[in-house]
């Protein structure tokens, strides 16, 4: 279940669920439907989404704001738990948000003492159409290397905020990502 972080909003310290998000939560409510994992927001980190970084402009004001509704949600879905998006390794080229991401919000969980249950990553393997002459070598190579970023990612939070050592790895998106680089983009193509 992914919370909205973004156009919900937080008065006196307290978040305050938007009306559709508190419809959404009735509604699986009485359908029965349980909720067992909540992702507290999106891609934030992202410099490309003009209100990402009106309302996010750091992985510390994300941090302070996720700690606010963990604390919140949690007295609402006691058993539910808690995913924040970080930042994989990828690439050094990242935005200085983007590369400081983590660290930021990990320091703002730890000062809050609202240690989040899970670290949530979208995965996305870039492909060219030349990688589809031997596709099941792409397959397990790049499938290797995502797995190793990511892993790499959760070893340096885990090594700067040893508090958070039993939190989970939670992959909520995959998917492929085009290789702009050599102009091989597949996006809208069969192989994609």
């Amino acid at each position: 279940f992914g919370i909205n972080m973004l156009t919900s909003s937080v008065a006196n310290g307290t978040p305050l669920l938007n009306q559709q998000t508190a419809s959404l939560l009735n509604i699986t409510n009485s359908l029965q439907i349980p909720i067992t994992k909540v992702e507290l927001g999106n891609e934030f980190y992202l410099v490309s989404e003009p209100l990402y970084n009106e309302k996010y402009p750091s992985g510390s004001y994300y941090g302070k704001e996720a700690a606010k509704w963990m604390t919140t949600l949690r007295t609402i879905l006691p058993s539910v738990k808690y995913g924040i998006p970080m930042v994989d390794t990828k690439y050094s080229n990242y935005s200085n948000k983007r590369l400081s991401w983590n660290t930021q919000s990990v320091i703002e969980y730890v000062k809050s003492s609202s240690i989040p249950d899970a670290f949530i990553f979208h995965v996305y393997a870039t492909v060219g159409l030349s990688d589809y002459n031997n596709i099941e070598n792409f397959i397990l190579t790049s499938s290797y290397a995502e797995y190793s970023n990511v892993s790499q990612s959760i070893s340096k939070i885990y090594t700067f905020s040893p508090s958070m050592s039993n939190a989970e790895c939670w992959v909520t998106e995959y998917n492929l990502d085009d290789n702009a680089n050599v102009g091989e983009g597949i996006s809208g193509t069969w192989a994609h």
